[in-house]
């Protein structure tokens, strides 16, 4: 009687330890679930703009404001004073209307497989794309273009704090225009 009384509390105690372990991790993935979605950069910069952005699967076009930080870039669309576009993008992906996917999956979903993960950010931000393919400086900014065939016909303007991106084949624009104050 004594060792099936033993063997029983050996299982159990096994058994605790297996549910101790999984509350465990329950609570940590929550934890890490809610802190994640709750964390706010600092911004350093924030500036309003004319917005157009049309793709294949979305179309914006209205005022809006880009804040953005070390590795943070958040870009709203307004129409009417209601918001109708929130992305943001950090080094973990972008979220488009709290709906975030990492930067590959959005390329293919919302531009072009074929873009880098960073053309996106590198646009709104006015940088160079493909590692400066193409690059002709100009006296207030810098033109590329670049083309690779059944791929992309990219035209990529940032002069004079106005950004232009225009690709034929994949059907993409995107412009900003600072809006002066």
């Amino acid at each position: 009687m004594d060792i099936k009384i033993k063997s029983n509390l050996a299982y159990y105690n096994k058994k605790d330890k297996k549910m101790r372990y999984i509350r465990l991790l329950f609570l940590g993935i929550l934890i890490l679930s809610l802190t994640s979605c709750s964390f706010k950069p600092q911004i350093k910069k924030s500036k309003s703009l004319l917005v157009t952005l049309k793709t294949k699967k979305i179309a914006y076009q209205d005022t809006g404001f880009m804040k953005s930080g070390e590795n943070y870039l958040n870009l709203q669309i307004f129409s009417l004073g209601n918001l109708i576009m929130d992305m943001t993008i950090n080094p973990n992906g972008i979220c488009l209307n709290s709906y975030c996917m990492d930067k590959e999956s959005f390329n293919r979903k919302y531009l072009s497989k074929y873009y880098p993960d960073t053309l996106l950010e590198n646009v709104l931000k006015g940088k160079p794309i493909f590692k400066g393919e193409n690059l002709k400086e100009q006296k207030e900014g810098f033109i590329q273009r670049i083309e690779k065939k059944g791929r992309y016909s990219i035209v990529y303007k940032a002069l004079n704090g106005k950004i232009l991106f225009k690709d034929r084949l994949n059907k993409i624009i995107i412009l900003i225009k600072p809006i002066k104050s």
